[in-house]
């Protein structure tokens, strides 16, 4: 009687992990809808545990990375050529 309770059991066990898991969904950071509402955490730079959640829709997160790396690129081009 016990072999077959663990035989049912390991059986059991067995096709819990045969079955295929369900295809993902999209989730918010892969719709393309820039008016949708996406929060992060960034890091303080005053502090090494400090952080603080920002919200702000698609479109202004897209717009503050583009301006973040446009000021990088000035920045890197004044660098290099020897205006300081």
């Amino acid at each position: 009687m016990k072999k077959l309770i663990i035989f049912a059991a390991a059986l059991s066990a067995a096709a819990a992990f045969a079955q295929t898991p369900p295809a993902p969904t999209p989730t918010g950071a892969r719709s393309g809808d820039p008016g949708e509402i996406l929060c992060r955490t960034l890091g303080d730079t005053s502090s090494r545990l400090k952080t603080r959640r920002v919200c702000m829709t698609r479109a202004e997160w897209r717009a503050r990375n583009l301006e973040q790396r446009s000021l990088l690129s000035r920045m890197w081009d004044r660098r290099t050529s020897g205006v300081f």
